[in-house]
């Protein structure tokens, strides 16, 4: 077969494949132009905003156009001396990138028990294995934004403090050492939010008075 016929051939086929794939339409190939780009002002991501902090989530319910990629993000801001509490995905490892933070101390656990601690600023990056707990702290006295993308559609995230206390209490309290009044001051202070300012962040508290929000007067909820 000469050269010519030969791509004669292969554009045939190539045509065919069009047609076909054509006929069979995937759902990004229904969407508009303009879904393809996530614009806040567009779309109805709802954030969870406290004083601690901000989360705005962009998943396949906020932005349909992921859906079928596995992939999902999240962007945060937290306030000076606020935490991202620590957490895990069951689901997900997920990559973090600081597009305007000073101090922005990232920490995690190995399988092996091992502390991961770094201190990053803008331009740094971070990752988050599947399955591994770990935690984001502001040191600054400005607020310090960052995102992270998550390779799967829902990582599953799972808070530590509320999932150990949901555990039977006379287990809690044997693995923790606790006794009852120890184990109701432990439901007491522990919380299920998202963003935390404690009162262990007493140096960076002392060294960012002007901008640092106010403790509030109870600082967890009960548990059930």
């Amino acid at each position: 077969m000469s050269s010519a016929a030969t791509y004669v051939s292969l554009f045939v086929l190539l045509g065919l494949l069009a047609v076909g794939h054509a006929a069979d339409p995937t759902p990004l190939d229904q969407l508009s132009s303009s879904a393809f780009v996530y614009r806040p002002a567009t779309f109805t991501a709802t954030p969870n905003l406290t004083v601690a902090g901000v989360r705005t989530k962009r998943s396949t319910t906020e932005w349909p156009a992921l859906t079928g990629l596995g992939l999902a993000q999240t962007v945060f801001t937290l306030q000076p001396c606020a935490a991202r509490v620590p957490h895990h995905h069951q689901k997900a490892s997920g990559l973090l990138y600081a597009f305007n933070a000073a101090q922005l101390e990232v920490g995690l656990v190995l399988e092996t028990g091992e502390q991961i601690v770094n201190v990053i600023k803008t331009g740094a990056s971070a990752i988050f294995p599947v399955g591994l707990v770990h935690y984001q702290r502001n040191l600054d006295c400005s607020p310090a934004s960052y995102v992270i993308t998550y390779n799967d559609e829902d990582a599953g995230t799972v808070n530590l403090a509320p999932a150990l206390l949901n555990l039977p209490q006379d287990t809690v309290m044997d693995v923790l050492g606790l006794d009852a009044p120890g184990y109701q001051g432990l439901l007491q202070s522990a919380h299920n939010d998202t963003f935390t300012i404690g009162t262990a962040s007493i140096d960076c508290r002392k060294r960012c008075a002007a901008t640092v929000v106010p403790l509030p007067a109870v600082s967890g909820r009960k548990m059930k």
